[in-house]
């Protein structure tokens, strides 16, 4: 047991209680589900033993309990080298340290460990929410600090006391709260000015720890492949896939809003994937003569813009067609797609410049490549092959058969959201001949099918379509539900030329963006609630989508180049005196509101303060009639006064001792428990 001057008081345990609480509530989705019951069950036995009516488990339980605790977290996670579990054991410990609360030292630990625990909320989300939260939870357990802090200040000064402890935890919201909320506060605000500042100028470095990105749900996307025909119903992800700020007035219509990502080359029947030797060959001196060229031409439709990728646990990048790069850390390939050297697993900032009508000069495929933008598995898909061989027999020119084709598409196919599933064996086949319902991935490779059984190159570009503006017109959200597909294909006259054949099936789809289009299938289709489609739901969404972006893009994505651009043009430059300088200025900021205030406050003695305390009494008193002769002392007004009012004669008795003990107590934390005592009272009076 610990020493009796090493106790805890109720408001302490109060306090650890809160912020435990509060730290844990946020992980438990991302731990095992057993993990809120263990929390649960170490909160309550640590309770009973405070009120005494349970005893401190003995060390054979606790190693059980820990042993066990570690072998069901490894056994529900399958590792513990991971960022969950890290973060579980982290917890455990949290947890099972609570058992152990009996002195100071046990609640310091456990509020470092409780600091720690509400930080890593921000491993799995860095919203400005979280941040906010983990915040308040961090100055939870720092308001638990100063009360036992002050708890201990009382246990010297009252060595009669010393060692008596409330065996009743009782939690009362009082004017002692306020005061440690406070003093929480005014260390907050002091230490604000140095951390913006070391934000400001102090080295970015990267992630200690990043977050993968796991999911077995089917849902819309982009993957590294496309298959037909397994999903037999589409699940809309409305989260955020990237955020694009225009630097240009001038903005691309919606229509023109292709986010091209990567392109698939080969197929072996069912499904389409990158080709390896192209998608690893970069751009040729040629190429990049060409964008260069056309960027200077005079019709040139040109536009700058940033990108804010989410994490997607993927190294390739999205961009208009077609983009001009300058970032080190990014390569373009080939077939113009844009790659990181390592994987996106957390956000990712960069800047292009795409020329949207663009098209690169026309010049003979290589027998190669007409090759492999020909060729298809032999024996797949039989009838949609003679489907090709017919059209390419009526139309021998290219774009009279893709004309042909779309019109079919037009007049005989729909677009939904539950396609069900296609034969396994001859999916396009199915689709083309049997179902005829299907989304853009359907269509894409359909079309890619049927023009390359047709010997005409195609192939198949994947990315997001469309986006929708923030309340304020000033970036662009593209959510996960706007991935979309679709054909390039090869005219001799003119290169690579993108080919839609959503467009040809749901133009709205392309037209309204895919947020319209989809909230009004689902509707339609019951796949949404009908109060997701309230306008006023949407703004705010948005609303609340535009804070998060600001926050990620000027804090978040505060990084080096950020840093330096910021520092240089607030100190004319980035010499080590000048940041020196700056942590000075931050330092004496910070430092003078203190100094003065400790000043101010110096100069007021113990009495002064003591004689505004019986003012404020008198105060009151006068509202009750009672007011205080000229030279009447204060223990004769306020036995006066309870013979005159017999309904506060209790409270005014009360008020004369502590009042007494207030003017001639000899000790400084006395005067302000009588204080604390003659508020209390004064709240009591009947008027």
């Amino acid at each position: 047991m610990a020493a009796a001057g090493n106790k805890l008081a109720a408001n302490s345990i109060g306090w650890l209680m809160i912020g435990y609480c509060a730290a844990l509530l946020p992980l438990f989705v991302h731990l095992p589900v057993w993990m809120p019951a263990l929390a649960g069950l170490t909160l309550f036995w640590q309770l009973q033993i405070y009120r005494n009516k349970i005893t401190v488990p003995a060390k054979l339980l606790k190693f059980l309990l820990v042993i066990s605790s570690v072998g069901m977290l490894f056994y529900s996670l399958g590792s513990l080298f991971s960022l969950r579990g890290f973060v579980g054991l982290l917890c455990l410990a949290f947890c099972l340290k609570l058992l152990e609360l009996q002195a100071k030292k046990d609640l310091y630990l456990l509020v470092f460990l409780g600091c720690f625990v509400s930080a890593c909320q921000l491993l799995f989300s860095s919203t400005m929410s979280a941040f906010f939260y983990a915040l308040i939870c961090i100055l939870v357990f720092h308001g638990c600090l100063i009360t036992a802090q002050l708890q201990s200040q009382q246990q010297n000064g009252r060595s009669g006391q010393r060692g008596k402890v409330s065996a009743v935890l009782k939690l009362r919201w009082d004017s002692s709260h306020w005061r440690i909320i406070k003093s929480v506060l005014v260390l907050f605000v002091q230490g604000l000015p140095i951390a913006v500042v070391l934000f400001l100028v102090m080295p970015r470095i990267g992630s200690l720890w990043q977050v993968p990105i796991n999911s077995s749900v089917a849902k819309t996307g982009v993957s590294d492949s496309l298959s037909v025909g397994d999903i037999s119903r589409l699940n809309q992800d409305s989260s955020p896939a990237m955020r694009v700020t225009f630097k240009t007035k001038n903005k691309p219509d919606n229509s023109q809003l292709y986010w091209r990502g990567m392109v698939l080359a080969d197929f072996d029947g069912k499904t389409w994937r990158r080709d390896t030797k192209i998608s690893s060959t970069p751009v040729s001196a040629v190429q990049r003569s060409q964008l260069y060229q056309y960027a200077t031409g005079p019709t040139a439709q040109t536009y700058s813009y940033q990108i804010m990728l989410e994490a997607s646990g993927q190294n390739w990048l999205y961009a208009l067609n077609t983009a001009e790069v300058e970032n080190q850390q990014i390569r373009q390939w080939q077939d113009y797609s844009l790659t990181r050297s390592t994987v996106l697993n957390s956000r990712f900032q960069y800047q292009l410049r795409s020329h949207l009508n663009f098209k690169a000069n026309p010049q003979t495929l290589s027998a190669e490549q007409f090759q492999l933008y020909t060729s298809l598995p032999s024996n797949s898909n039989p009838a949609s092959r003679a489907m090709a061989e017919k059209l390419a027999t009526q139309y021998s020119d290219p774009r009279r058969l893709i004309d042909a084709l779309m019109r079919m598409f037009t007049s005989e196919f729909s677009y939904t959201l539950e396609p069900g599933k296609l034969q396994p064996a001859n999916p396009i086949d199915d689709f083309l001949y049997n179902t005829k319902r299907g989304y853009c991935e359907h269509f894409a490779s359909s079309t890619a099918f049927v023009l390359r059984a047709a010997g005409i190159p195609a192939r198949i570009a994947t990315g997001y379509q469309g986006g929708q503006w923030s309340s304020d017109a000033s970036y662009l959200l593209v959510t996960q539900a706007a991935a979309h597909a679709w054909v390039e294909v090869w005219l001799d006259t003119q290169g690579w030329v993108r080919l839609d054949p959503t467009t040809a099936v749901a133009p709205q789809r392309i037209e309204r963006g895919a947020t319209r289009f989809l909230a009004q299938m689902q509707s339609a289709t019951g796949l949404n609630a009908g109060i997701n489609q309230w306008a006023f739901l949407r703004q705010m969404r948005l609303r609340l989508d535009g804070i998060n972006y600001q926050w990620h893009r000027w804090v978040l994505g505060y990084d080096n180049q950020l840093q330096y651009n910021l520092v240089k043009q607030l100190l004319g430059g980035v010499d080590a005196w000048r940041i020196a300088l700056l942590l000075l200025l931050a330092t004496v900021v910070t430092a003078f509101p203190i100094a003065a205030v400790k000043l101010w406050r110096s100069r007021i003695t113990m009495s002064d303060i003591n004689l505004k305390s019986i003012a404020r009494l008198e105060k009151k008193l006068l509202r009750l009639g009672l007011s205080r002769e000229k030279g009447e002392t204060l223990a004769c007004f306020l036995q006066r006064s309870a013979s005159h009012s017999t309904e506060n004669k209790h409270v005014l008795t009360q008020l004369l001792i502590a009042s007494n003990q207030l003017l001639y107590g000899p000790q400084q934390h006395a005067n302000n428990t009588d204080r604390e005592r003659i508020q209390q009272l004064l709240k009591e009076l009947k008027y």
